[in-house]
Parts: C-alpha cells; structure tokens; sequence
C-alpha cells in the first residue's frame, strides 16, 4: 500500500508539472496562410466571387489605412477554443498595421459549428466587441445555421468593410483615407488586451493567452493547497454555515437569470483577467477545502462578473478545476488522507461524466448548463443540511 501511495504521489507531482509547463506554451497551432492571405477558405465553402471581392477591397483598405479584415474558414480549431485560435491565428499571421492594431479576423469554424470575430486593440474603442456581435448576429447567424456559409461571409464581411472604412473615412477610392490615424479615446490601451504589436505573443514565442492561463493555474494550485491544509487542520461544519448562506444568493442569482449568455459581454482585458484570477485563487481554496459546487461558482463568476460566453466560461471552469482538484489530492495524499481504491474507481465513472457532459454543453449552450446548475444546487444544499443534521 506505501508503494501505490508513493506511486500516486509522484503521478501527482508529475500531473502538477505538467499543468505548468503546457499552459507556457499555451498557444493554438495555426495553419500558414494561403497566397491569398485575406481569405483563407480550408474548407471549400466560398465562392469564387466572394474571394476575389474580399481581396480587392481589402488591397483598396490596407493601401489606404494599413487596416485588414481576413476572413478564415477552418473544419476545426483541434479542440481549442475559437477564442484562442483566433487570437493566435491574428498574431501569428501579423493581420492589420503593427503601429496600429487595426486589423480583423472573421474565423469560421465548420466542423465546430462555431465562428469568431475579433478586433485589434487599436480598434477595440471605435469597433466594439457589441458592435461586432451585432454583425455576426444579423449577417452572418442566419445564413451559418443553415450552413450557407458564403452568403453568410458575403453579408458579413460587407458589414466588416463598411464599419472599419467609416472609421477611417474611407470611401473606396485610391485617394486614402479622410482620417488614416484615428485619434485614440482617452480609454484607449494601445498594446494591451488584444492588440497585434505586443499582442499575445512575446518574443520567445509563448503567447500573453498562456501565461494567463499558466497564472491561473498557479493561483488554482495554491489556493487548492491552501483550502486543503485548512480543511485538514478544522471542522467542516464551518463551512457548511457558511454555505448556508451562501447557497441561498447563488440560487437566486440563477433563477433571476434567464439564461446564462450565449456571447460574451463587454469588458475591459486587465479586468476580466482580474476577475478571472481572483476567482481561480478564492474558488480553488475553497476546492481543497470543500469541493461540491466549485463548478458551479465558477460557471456563474465567469459568465456575469468575467463576461464570457457559457462555451468559453465552461472551458475556463474546467482547466481551474483541473488545477485545484491536482492540487487538493497533492496536499491530501501528502498527508495520507486518500481512499485509493473508491478514488481510482471514482476517477474512471468521473472523465467519463465529464466528457458526456462537455460535450453536451458545448452543443446545447446554457438550454442544458442552467438547469443543470439548478439541480447541482439543490443537491449540494440537501448535502450541506444532512451534513449538518447528522452532525
């Protein structure tokens, strides 16, 4: 039995390691783009038409304001979120003026059923990220769903053109732009967030979206650490109070809610990162020391305080979770305090339960995932009562 517990051990510390190293590198793998550059079409659903009306009027663009828009069509993104991949696809292949950050990328994903659009951080101000979801809404939604992919590129990159060249004053002609260089808002944040200059890439090649992500699961790591040795030094039945009344607001947060977002919202990037931190650091504490509902408190910071889209949010709850349960059994086999044989059983029926569940949530959205978390809420609160009745 020391043997396995050692065995165990050391799979833990490896897991942990592991953990560090692959969120440095971070980074989805982009294909090259094709001669073209402004449409890259993986898949064969553009017309001929619309290739050539793309790149005509992006030459006229670019030559005038060294703004581009590229549009993308991939079958897959291999399991990254298109959120990633389309920021490092924008940075990998250097779209728009690097003085400026001014550059679009319309990413459409097929075989994901999925798209993306995204704005350099020098057009974050005067093209917002409610204006592009408007966009993709009204021109390009309709036309995706029933998979008539050109039309729906066709209409948006119409809408893409006509917002970036008003902007700029651009009316189509060779002459140039009325105002080549808008003058930033006093909010502006040049190189920072989503911009193209710095943008999510360093010079060593790492991108700034992995070490995000290796932050947060460092702070995961340590509060889970923390909540753990806690949770081995005192009594449960404080955090049940706690949880007491606790539930009761998440609760009412849930319900008041009609459903959890289907796009994300507007936020400022050290903000959301923030929150996204401080979340991964209170939650994972709470992890190592409790443990039922850390999905769930995760899902709901992320969606109304982070902003994101359920999709992305239940990503990101995931990868913390994944972090601070590494954690927890860390520091709890450390002290000896694991039933080995209920806990590899539990882990087989739990990758399982998790890969159904993935998956129908990344198809389904919030129709599944609030009901869900409806029920999750109700069963910890009957857990936490009997907890404390039987106590």
């Amino acid at each position: 039995m020391k043997k396995i517990q050692r065995f165990l051990r050391g799979t833990a510390l490896l897991a942990v390691l592991s953990l560090l190293v692959s969120a440095t590198a971070f980074a989805a793998s982009v294909p090259d783009p094709t001669s073209d550059f402004y449409v890259n079409d993986y898949v064969g659903v553009l017309s001929g038409d619309t290739k050539s009306d793309i790149v005509s009027k992006n030459d006229g663009l670019y030559n005038a304001t060294g703004a581009q828009i590229v549009v993308t069509v991939v079958q897959d993104t291999g399991g990254v979120s298109m959120e990633q991949y389309a920021y490092d696809m924008a940075n990998a292949w250097g779209i728009g003026s690097a003085e400026k950050n001014n550059g679009v990328l319309l990413l459409l994903s097929v075989g994901d059923d999925d798209y993306q659009c995204i704005q350099g951080s020098g057009l974050e101000t005067l093209l917002p990220t409610s204006t592009l979801s408007r966009i993709l809404q009204e021109d390009l939604e309709p036309d995706f769903a029933d998979k008539n992919y050109d039309a729906g590129v066709k209409k948006t990159f119409a809408s893409l053109y006509d917002a970036v060249s008003s902007i700029y004053g651009y009316d189509g002609s060779t002459g140039g732009a009325a105002n080549p260089s808008p003058v930033p808002q006093p909010d502006y944040d040049y190189g920072y967030g989503y911009g193209y200059d710095d943008g999510y890439r360093d010079d060593g090649g790492f991108s700034i979206f992995g070490m995000i992500v290796f932050l947060v699961i460092v702070l995961a790591l340590i509060g889970s650490f923390f909540g753990t040795k806690l949770q081995l030094m005192m009594e449960e039945k404080y955090l049940q109070y706690l949880l007491l009344v606790v539930l009761p607001v998440v609760a009412f947060v849930v319900l008041r809610q009609r459903e959890l977002p289907e796009q994300r919202g507007e936020i400022e990037p050290k903000a959301q990162m923030a929150i996204v931190c401080a979340a991964s650091l209170v939650v994972g504490a709470y992890d190592g020391f409790y443990g039922p509902g850390t999905g769930t408190f995760l899902l709901l910071i992320f969606c109304n305080l982070a902003k994101m889209d359920v999709r992305t949010a239940g990503g990101n709850v995931k990868l913390v979770n994944l972090a601070s349960n590494v954690g927890a059994l860390f520091t709890s086999l450390m002290s000896g305090k694991v039933f080995l044989a209920l806990g590899l059983i539990g882990t087989v029926t739990s990758v399982l339960g998790h890969y159904i569940g993935s998956g129908l949530a990344i198809k389904n959205g919030s129709k599944i995932v609030k009901p869900t978390v409806i029920i999750v809420l109700i069963l910890l609160a009957i857990k936490v009562l009997q907890g404390l009745i039987s106590g």
